[in-house]
């Protein structure tokens, strides 16, 4: 089972936030119960953008799995952890992209670079990837309170535009 995020539509009735909790929740089968721990997630789009992109490729795929891509693209990036094993060895250990870990302008790096490795690795089209993970999350992104698949689009493309720049910028 995977984190999925909700939002509440009304009174008692929580909903898929995007198509990837969708993805997520039609795994789960009809009449089975789920338990939940209700947290409030942070809102990042770029991060859901992320991780939509990652499950399109692997629904296009037979390579691996979102969760499993994910691994492998930090140890790729080198977002990795250094260990010391008790025989004088060194394990590289994947680190986490929570937002106490890396900021927004280094996750937006790190997935530029993701897509670079995807683009490097299995040939992947960073551009048709970023469109049909936008298009995944566009399955209930038409309601008014979040907007359209464009305006998502275009949070993403300002986001990334931005953070580019000012790592130019030596910032």
């Amino acid at each position: 089972m995977a984190d999925v995020l909700l939002r509440r539509r009304s009174s008692l009735i929580l909903a898929p936030a995007d198509g990837l909790a969708e993805l997520e929740i039609e795994q789960v089968p009809m009449g089975r119960d789920i338990l939940c721990t209700l947290k409030r997630a942070r809102s990042n789009p770029n991060l859901r953008h992320y991780w939509a992109c990652l499950h399109a490729f692997s629904r296009a795929t037979d390579i691996a799995g979102a969760r499993v891509l994910h691994e492998l693209l930090k140890m790729e990036c080198g977002l990795v952890t250094p260990v010391s094993t008790q025989s004088g060895g060194l394990k590289l250990v994947p680190d986490s992209v929570a937002f106490d870990r890396l900021d927004e302008r280094a996750f937006i790096d790190f997935k530029r670079r993701a897509f670079d490795a995807l683009r490097i690795n299995f040939g992947v089209d960073p551009t048709t990837l970023s469109n049909e993970g936008a298009e995944l999350l566009g399955n209930v992104m038409e309601s008014p309170e979040r907007g359209s698949r464009a305006d998502l689009a275009d949070g993403i493309a300002r986001a990334e535009g931005s953070a580019r720049e000012d790592m130019g910028a030596g910032k």
